[in-house]
């Protein structure tokens, strides 16, 4: 029986979206899913999830080795296949997340003849990051000098320039007005880190402004 040839009529549509870019924690799982844009399905397909999950120690072992070998890291190595279940129209995979690290994934139905059909985009990214850093990581930047007096208004901190610093600023001169300080800023803590529940508190330049 001759198979027929299909190169061409088939366009698998991968979920998430080809060539997005997603961040997920460890002891998430995520669902993959294939499907083909078209009512009837021919028979003898079947579908592949090709991905780099689960070879964390690989590609970093392949990392290291580079370095030490001063070679080249080959940035497409670490891929395996895994074989996607069918339900009704479409070919899924499931997989829990247990390892750290930046993973890629994508998906192709293989037809009877052996030939590949591949969705159209890139890769999926897939940043998975540690458990413990999912919540209670909030960075709280704070620009000091913007904790004067006037923070909390719409008003400039000097109304109206003295004569002194208007003949300065004709001369060429930068006149900085006066603006907050490290002690308006520690006066905020309490709000910051016991109302707001941030874990850490970023300082911007507090170093005197460039004139």
């Amino acid at each position: 029986m001759k198979v027929p040839d299909l190169r061409g009529t088939l366009t698998p549509v991968f979920e998430p979206t080809s060539g997005s870019q997603l961040v997920r924690h460890v002891y998430d799982s995520i669902t993959f899913r294939l499907r083909l844009g078209q009512a009837e399905i021919p028979d003898g397909l079947t579908a592949k999830l090709r991905t780099t999950l689960g070879q964390a120690r690989e590609l970093n072992e392949a990392i290291v080795e580079s370095v030490e070998n001063d070679e080249r890291i080959v940035p497409n190595g670490g891929w395996v296949d895994r074989q996607m279940e069918r339900e009704g129209a479409e070919w899924f995979f499931q997989y829990s997340l247990d390892e750290v690290g930046h993973f890629h994934a994508t998906a192709y139905i293989e037809d009877a003849a052996g030939f590949q059909h591949w969705p159209c985009g890139g890769n999926l990214s897939i940043m998975v990051q540690p458990h413990h850093i999912r919540f209670g990581n909030t960075i709280y930047c704070a620009f000091t000098r913007l904790f004067g007096a006037t923070k909390t208004t719409a008003c400039a901190a000097i109304p109206d320039l003295p004569d002194a610093a208007v003949q300065l600023e004709k001369a060429g001169w930068n006149i900085t007005p006066p603006s907050g300080t490290l002690r308006d800023l520690k006066a905020e803590l309490p709000h910051v880190f016991n109302r707001l529940r941030c874990k850490w508190l970023h300082l911007l330049p507090v170093n005197p402004p460039p004139t």
